[in-house]
């Protein structure tokens, strides 16, 4: 069974909305955290997290407003540092066929596989948002992007500023 933990709620369902929430604590688990929500299948608006947040999961997505969305994000952004070993995001760990909309994350993200500066895998859209902290993947086969890590999904008006390393092992 796989868990979800979120600084505010673990698992979002349906057709639920959460707007106007703040995080600003530390959060951990083996899978699926986010600052905010751990796995998020509604919608979610006007939101923020601060806090760092780490899966120690082989398979753990972490983000640091949300950890894995198949949802909807809009006006929302996240601060706090993010580790993972999979799908580790400075918003979101992964997306799956999800939307991002006008979002930022600016926290550093440190992953094994997959981390991106805003979402660490990406099959969902992205659009409007940005990502500015630092992003470093030490895995054997790690990827490592500025906006996302790994991407399957679409990306539009969207930008990275943040320093970008792999290590080769």
């Amino acid at each position: 069974r796989m868990s979800a933990v979120g600084g505010i709620i673990g698992s979002q369902r349906g057709e639920d909305t959460m707007g106007d929430e703040s995080a600003a604590g530390r959060g951990g688990g083996k899978e699926k955290v986010g600052g905010v929500v751990g796995r998020n299948e509604g919608n979610i608006t006007d939101s923020s997290a601060s806090g760092s947040v780490t899966a120690t999961g082989g398979f753990g997505s972490a983000g640091g407003l949300v950890g894995s969305n198949n949802g909807n994000l809009t006006d929302s952004s996240a601060s706090g540092s993010v580790s993972a070993e999979d799908n580790a995001g400075g918003l979101v760990g992964n997306t799956f066929d999800g939307t991002i909309q006008n979002a930022t994350a600016s926290g550093s993200v440190n992953g094994s596989e997959d981390a991106g500066g805003l979402v660490g895998n990406n099959g969902g859209n992205i659009t409007d948002s940005s990502a500015s902290g630092s992003v470093s993947a030490t895995g054997e086969s790690g990827s490592a992007g500025g906006l996302v890590g790994t991407n399957r999904g679409n990306l539009t008006d969207a930008s990275a500023s943040g320093r970008v390393s792999a290590e080769d092992n």
